[in-house]
């Protein structure tokens, strides 16, 4: 019976630390914003924010670079804007760089593979709401 129970404890850490999934990392990410012509800095930087938390469910990714810049995201703004019917000002898109640890294998990303160019984009409902991850991908 002794021998039952320490295979099932022993079972049952096994099972644990399998289900465990490492987080993303976001907090040692190069962060810039070029200055922009719609959105204050305190609006990109609370729209940084909340990438970077969205980010932490990576499994296994770490987020180098995050950046804004108007002019290499307003093609691709301008296109979800018409699609979605949304005023211009509640959208805004940032760009990143990540890299998919070579221990990862969740079978989303490629492990061992960097991801650039991955673009975020963000809503709100008005100038007053918070920023809200609504797409990413490329």
């Amino acid at each position: 019976m002794k021998k039952f129970w320490s295979l099932l404890f022993c079972l049952t850490i096994c099972l644990a630390l399998s289900a465990c999934k490492s987080q993303g990392v976001s907090d040692s990410a190069s962060v810039a914003a070029a200055a922009s012509f719609t959105f204050s800095q305190e609006e990109v930087q609370q729209a940084v924010s909340c990438v970077k938390e969205e980010f932490t469910q990576f499994s296994g990714c770490e987020l180098t670079n995050l950046w804004y810049d108007e002019e290499d995201v307003s093609f691709y703004r301008d296109r979800y804007v018409a699609d979605k019917e949304i005023d211009p000002e509640n959208v805004l898109i940032l760009l990143s760089d990540f890299k998919v640890l070579k221990d990862s294998g969740d079978g989303v990303f490629t492990a061992g593979t960097v991801y650039r160019d991955w673009q975020w984009i963000l809503t709100r409902e008005n100038e007053k709401e918070p920023w809200q991850v609504s797409d990413w991908g490329y």
